[in-house]
């Protein structure tokens, strides 16, 4: 039976049954049906389309049968030249200055071309994988920018078979519509000369955000090419899941995956991660499919020409782009890209460093190796992500420069998820009524940090952190509200039972912007960012200084702890025998180090504990709010915490070097014996 291939021989034929289905994404676009492995519940379900019949006058169907070798180019057309005419915000989405690359690929006369103002452009966004290494010079350029020369068989056996796809795809398409350019990593950026390189780099995001179109191939990478083109690539050889149902036919929509998942070897890539973003419309080719992605609509080529589905813009970062400094969003975003892998480790900072120009004119001062510098104290309190599978110190695989290495002390120098401890500035909500924030951190600064590219000998340019003091001027009611902001009263009581607390000096409203739906608790002051908006980064320098106070504490691997036993945290003391004062977030392959690093001979399970150095970075208030009935149990329904952030660090050559982020008790911290110091980071 074709429901056990679905579900597998275990399956009962008896107890399979049809339900009516809601997308998950977008609930009521697309009307469905679920087909359950169990009708008493429980086990595989599987989302169903219904297949149109033209024949039939109204029939219901939503899906269509496609081709097994060849994608709809005729649809491909029809969802260009919807969007085009009728999406006019699928070109501003991005809020980006309008950019045209140095150099472009002029698709009819098969040359490279200077990228002239005012030049519209597709882009082209891929896997390289094993492709061969085509890397453009300015001798090759000479030759290139001849008519034809693209189609020179040596250069036609060089190039990625994706792009020689993408090229002729661009033709095809723009008959239509007069498109006549590509963009592609391959044949126009120039990669001879490093600091040129650099600045190109710079611009991918703008780049991406500016074209008219992205083709983005998720199948393969560059040697697989776009298969199914017609009179361009080899056939697809789809295979669409139909189901034959009585008198009708069902098909399984690949799409979900698309739109929920996204799990493909091309989105775990790092380079990818801004290309896919910043491009506000996207062609993409995924599981042999056509798919349209853009601001206003989601297109796919296993629907019917007249069913869609609305396109809803991520929160995180329609909030960036609207110029509010998030840090919890920044969080989100960075740290999915930072889960990703790249070729070459040291290719961290610059496979981000387009998408982080775009985000510096949100974030006044820029960001200094992915800190932002107007929040540079909350920043620095990073560590692995409780989703994490785990952090992985990065590894250089080719020589490079001292000052091209990612300092410790950056998120940047680790593969995978992080959290800051202090993601909770100014404390983003729903609403008034559906507040569900059950607890918030405030960081504020103890010292004042410098930045130098070299221990001696140079000017150290001093970090201003301008949030702190926006945020005290915006608790201060006197004054007047910052444009583009409302006070809205907010209510006592939670949903379930969970009391509403406020940081200090927030009295007793929440705020919203007009450009987003969110409520926080202070009107700070918000950019005004146009496309024509300057960005600004400062110089990328490896080393940060500071005077601070250090103190050696007492680190336990385990203290029975049981609300804390899911993450890998050591617990701190003042010595051996002491309470607990804090603890240390760890990495889960620091865990491991510190655990292997002990006579293992003995079988007997006890705490590891060693002596540490720390360093203190900032100060932090905790508020939290707990439920009405775990308040019954004993204490207080709002709680307000002080901690001092601190470093564990290892010293070589008189630099600092960051092992992992934790926090002790503020008055703990006061009573341990401290001593000043000139701190380097490093």
């Amino acid at each position: 039976m074709w429901f056990k291939e679905l579900f597998g021989s275990s399956c009962s034929s008896t107890d399979v049954g049809f339900k009516e289905s809601r997308s998950q994404t977008h609930p009521g676009e697309i009307p469905a049906v679920s087909l359950m492995e169990s009708v008493t519940g429980g086990g595989t379900t599987v989302r169903m389309l219904l297949v149109r019949k033209d024949d039939v006058a109204g029939h219901p169907g939503t899906a269509r049968i496609l081709g097994r070798n060849r994608v709809n180019m005729d649809m491909l057309r029809y969802w260009m030249a919807q969007c085009y005419g009728l999406h006019p915000t699928c070109t501003t989405a991005m809020n980006t200055t309008p950019t045209v690359p140095a150099l472009l690929v002029d698709v009819k006369k098969k040359c490279i071309v200077p990228g002239l103002s005012g030049c519209r452009y597709v882009a082209l966004s891929y896997r390289f994988g094993s492709a061969p290494h085509f890397k453009l010079d300015q001798v090759m350029l000479v030759r290139l920018r001849r008519e034809y020369e693209l189609n020179s068989p040596d250069i036609l056996m060089s190039l990625p078979l994706t792009v020689r796809h993408a090229i002729a795809l661009v033709e095809a398409l723009g008959e239509a519509l007069g498109e006549s350019h590509l963009w592609t990593d391959s044949l126009c950026i120039i990669h001879e000369n490093p600091s040129a390189l650099a600045g190109q780099l710079e611009q991918m995001a703008a780049i991406y955000s500016s074209a008219v179109l992205t083709i983005v191939a998720t199948d393969g990478d560059g040697t697989s090419g776009i298969l199914g083109l017609s009179d361009i690539s080899r056939p697809r050889n789809l295979s669409q899941e139909v189901i034959d149902f009585g008198v009708e036919r069902l098909v399984v929509p690949r799409w979900e995956m698309l739109t929920l998942t996204e799990r493909s070897n091309y989105h775990q890539r790092g380079w990818t991660f801004q290309e896919y973003l910043m491009s506000p419309r996207k062609l993409i080719f995924f599981k042999g499919e056509a798919h349209w992605v853009c601001q206003c609509r989601n297109w796919h080529e296993d629907l019917v020409r007249d069913n869609t589905i609305e396109r809803y813009a991520k929160d995180g970062l329609r909030i960036l782009v609207a110029g509010l400094p998030s840090l919890s969003s920044l969080e989100t975003l960075l740290s999915n890209y930072n889960d990703r892998c790249l070729t070459y480790d040291e290719d961290a900072l610059p496979a981000i460093a387009g998408l982080l120009a775009v985000l510096n004119r949100t974030f006044t001062g820029g960001f200094l190796y992915g800190l932002p510098v107007m929040m540079f104290d909350a920043a620095l309190t990073w560590s692995e992500s409780w989703v994490s599978l785990g952090l992985i110190k990065r590894t250089p695989s080719r020589p490079i420069d001292l000052d091209q290495e990612v300092p410790t002390w950056s998120w940047l120098a680790w593969q995978g998820s992080f959290q800051w401890g202090a993601s909770g500035e100014a404390g983003v909500t729903h609403g008034p009524s559906t507040f569900q924030l059950y607890s918030l951190r405030e960081t504020s600064p103890i010292t004042e940090w410098y930045a130098s590219s070299a221990l001696e000998g140079r000017e150290r340019r001093k970090i201003i952190p301008t949030w702190y003091k926006e945020r005290e001027r915006a608790k201060d009611h006197r004054q007047r509200l910052a444009d583009g902001w409302s006070r809205h009263e907010a209510g006592t009581n939670l949903t379930r039972g969970w009391v509403r607390f406020f940081p200090d000096g927030c009295g007793s409203f929440v705020y919203r912007h007009h450009s987003n739906r969110h409520y926080w608790y202070y009107p700070f002051r918000v950019p005004s960012i146009e496309p024509s908006t300057p960005s600004y980064n400062p110089p990328q320098t490896r080393y940060l200084f500071c005077k601070t106070r250090k103190s050696m504490v007492l680190a336990c691997s385990e203290d029975g702890a049981p609300a804390l036993r899911f993450f890998p945290v050591l617990y701190l003391r003042k010595d051996k025998g002491r309470p607990v004062i804090g603890t240390l977030a760890l990495s889960k392959q620091q865990l491991r180090r510190w655990h292997e690093s002990e006579d293992t001979s003995s079988n007997c399970a006890k705490p590891i504990a060693h002596r540490i150095e720390v360093v203190a970075i900032n100060r932090v208030v905790e508020f939290s709010t707990r439920s009405k009935e775990a308040a019954e149990q004993g204490g207080p329904l709002i709680t307000r915490q002080e901690y001092v952030t601190v470093l564990w660090v290892e010293w070589e050559g008189g630099v600092a070097y960051r092992q992992a982020c934790g926090r002790i008790e503020r008055e703990a911290w006061e009573r341990l014996d401290l001593e000043e110091i000139d701190l380097v980071l490093g």
